[in-house]
């Protein structure tokens, strides 16, 4: 027999089918997770590998590409500041 809450006319739920179905949904997250779990261990593993066979690290390359910008403003600071005074001068975007 079937276990109901509930009586008469009343909404009534089989709470067996409740259960069942919670229990396959906790399973489902589970096995969720689990997969989750394994893909993301492949995908670090990949990108350590990947990393580490780099000619240069990435902190080497952000570190390189730094130097470079700040050498550019540096420059166009410069070239702003020498510029002849009778030359226009277009103000800066904002």
């Amino acid at each position: 027999m079937k276990s109901r809450v509930g009586s008469g006319n009343q909404f009534t739920v089989d709470s067996r089918s409740i259960i069942i179905g919670g229990t396959l949904f906790g399973l489902g997250v589970g096995a969720c997770i689990a997969g989750i779990a394994v893909s993301g261990s492949a995908m670090l593993s990949a990108v350590h590998n990947w990393i580490g066979n780099m000619e240069r690290p990435p902190a080497e390359l952000a570190r390189g590409t730094w130097t470079q910008a700040k050498a550019a403003a540096t420059a166009a600071q410069q070239a702003w500041t020498d510029a002849s005074p009778d030359m226009p001068r277009v103000p800066a975007a904002r």
